[in-house]
């Protein structure tokens, strides 16, 4: 993940040095605040969610599987 994470801060960097570089100045200010807005709407709009999503589905797919045991446990003592 720590790799992934490298790589995509070097592909940005060196997207910048490009854009930087054949863009205006201008330009490239329009772009650079256009970016900046982007990730902090982006920020504040998980504002951490993805994190809680991701462990809230686990515990739901653990209470769902012991649910279903449960439930077949209780099945199998009832044919006896």
């Amino acid at each position: 993940m720590f790799v992934l994470a490298l790589a995509n801060y070097a592909l940005m960097y060196a997207a910048n040095i490009l854009l930087a570089r054949s863009l205006t100045v201008d330009d490239f200010d329009d772009y650079s605040v256009a970016l900046s807005i982007v990730t902090m709407l982006s920020t504040l709009a998980t504002l951490g969610l993805e994190k809680y999503v991701l462990r809230d589905a686990v515990l739901f797919l653990v209470r769902v599987i012991a649910w279903f045991c449960l439930i077949l446990d209780i099945n199998r003592h009832l044919v006896r």
